[in-house]
């Protein structure tokens, strides 16, 4: 399972997950949270908040989008998608890599 986590500088985005400067990427096996890979938003940098058609062109492939705020909208038509948005609380990426595991433990 690939997860989404919503970074903005060197911690949690505390802005929606669209406005996101970047995305740290993970793969979830056995209960492990492995960092996989980032990549940047293309929307951030020209200054644009990123609808989830434009956030499909890069997350298609994670099936869990992490942040710590998000649109009703948006997650509804996430969840419409078959993705699963998950809002959590943390602002430092270490805290936040264990409320996605403990989140996703029963899934």
């Amino acid at each position: 399972m690939k997860i989404a986590l919503g970074i903005k500088g060197n911690s949690v985005n505390k802005a929606h997950f669209g406005i996101s400067e970047k995305y740290r990427i993970y793969e979830l096996e056995n209960g492990m949270l492995n960092f996989f890979e980032e990549r940047i938003n293309d929307n951030f940098t020209q200054h644009k908040h990123s609808e989830v058609e434009d956030i499909m062109k890069f997350l298609s492939d994670c099936n869990v989008w992490v942040a710590k705020s998000m649109g009703k909208k948006s997650k509804e038509v996430i969840m419409n998608l078959g993705y699963t948005p998950l809002i959590i609380n943390s602002d430092s990426i270490q805290e936040a890599e264990k409320e996605i595991v403990k989140a996703l433990d029963h899934h």
